[in-house]
């Protein structure tokens, strides 16, 4: 089974490959890569590895619209079933997408004959009714899958009572409540307001990868200083952390000179406002510096696999300070109101004095501007 890789690697001068996996056998249950639950994923003796972009409705696939998987399929009536969360659906016979309720994307069948044979095949250690396809025929024995029972699997049952997060019908089959997703309801569903600001939901958490970007990674922040020249100081204040940023130190100088460089001229306010600001450009000058580093080079989670978007109070301070009207709102680039500051990229504490604040303040009442437009990294 092959996965789709790269984007990450300077070798490859960042494009895409391919890289076979070691433990992808779609047959193997004992695989050390478990099946992707998102992608409606099964392994069994009746899986096999086919193209699909499928991915549960609420969630995306990351930056990759194309992939594969593994799913169930039988033959039957002459005619190529294949399998998602329990949901059997007919193969056209030359092959072609298939779509699954539930699911965003669809799953490319292969042709009939590349896998329902069409002359007869010796069965030894038979299934009785091969498990009603259904579960994985052991030496004369059905194992069940996930959802299934009896002793050819033909009895459906709700697997760990929908673990509390929907309702069992009649027919075996859960039901899940508005959050969750799943043959036995235990995934957590993301608002769609993930996937539209390019966040990827895990488990119900929206999360912004860092290796979204090509070429970025999760680095402590110390190693990076020494690259930097604009945003030097400002990484200086949290040098025991990681920040999502390019690999290669000249990239990174790149990324200063034509991303970082222009969004803190478009930040620092010009023309009336300049006039405006005469007597406290230091405060606002600052807050745009930074604010222009902190929107290209974001922090790393805990984790080191997740960039932190910009707080959303770093947003209103450098509002604040420049007497300007940057749309805090978007989420694509800022935080919630709701996420503190350990949980977004830099903080609210410039210390202005009191005629910077009434400044901003009257600016921000009486302005009639409807924001600024900055281009993230």
């Amino acid at each position: 089974m092959l996965a789709i890789a790269g984007g990450q690697s300077s070798l490859a001068d960042y494009c895409t490959y391919f890289v076979a996996y070691s433990d992808g056998s779609c047959t193997d249950t004992n695989s050390a890569r478990a099946p992707d639950r998102m992608l409606g994923e099964v392994r069994g003796s009746n899986s096999r590895c086919m193209a699909s972009s499928l991915v549960r409705t609420g969630f995306v696939r990351g930056s990759m619209t194309q992939g594969n998987g593994c799913y169930q399929h039988r033959c039957v009536n002459n005619s190529l079933e294949v399998a998602v969360d329990g949901i059997w659906k007919v193969c056209p016979e030359a092959g072609g997408p298939v779509q699954f309720p539930g699911f965003n994307g669809e799953l490319i069948c292969p042709a009939y004959h590349e896998l329902c044979s069409t002359g007869p095949i010796a069965v030894f250690g038979q299934c009785p009714n091969s498990c009603t396809f259904n579960g994985d025929c052991v030496d004369g024995k059905c194992h069940c899958f996930l959802g299934f029972h009896g002793h050819d699997c033909s009895k459906r049952s709700c697997p760990d009572n929908c673990n509390g997060h929907g309702k069992c019908l009649s027919n075996g089959a859960c039901e899940c409540e508005n959050g969750y997703t799943g043959i036995d309801c235990s995934t957590a569903v993301c608002d769609e307001q993930c996937s539209l600001h390019g966040g990827v939901c895990d488990n119900g958490v929206c999360e912004f990868r860092c290796s979204d970007y090509a070429g970025y990674t999760c680095q402590n922040s110390s190693k990076l200083i020494s690259s930097l020249s604009v945003c030097k100081y400002v990484l200086e204040k949290d040098a025991g952390g990681q920040h999502c940023a390019p690999s290669e130190s000249s990239i990174l100088q790149q990324l200063e000179e034509v991303v970082v460089t222009p969004n803190y001229h478009r930040l620092f306010p010009g023309g009336a406002r300049k006039l405006f600001n005469i007597f406290g450009t230091s405060y606002c000058d600052e807050a745009a510096k930074r604010l222009a580093c902190w929107i290209s080079i974001q922090k790393c989670d805990k984790d080191g696999d997740n960039r932190l978007r910009v707080c959303h109070s770093a947003c209103q301070s450098y509002n604040l300070a420049c007497g300007a009207s940057l749309d805090c709102s978007d989420q694509t680039l800022f935080s919630s109101k709701e996420e503190g500051e350990g949980q977004c990229t830099g903080s609210s504490d410039i210390r202005l004095s009191w005629l910077d604040r009434l400044r901003g303040g009257l600016y921000l009442k009486n302005s009639s501007s409807k924001g600024m437009f900055v281009k993230s990294s």
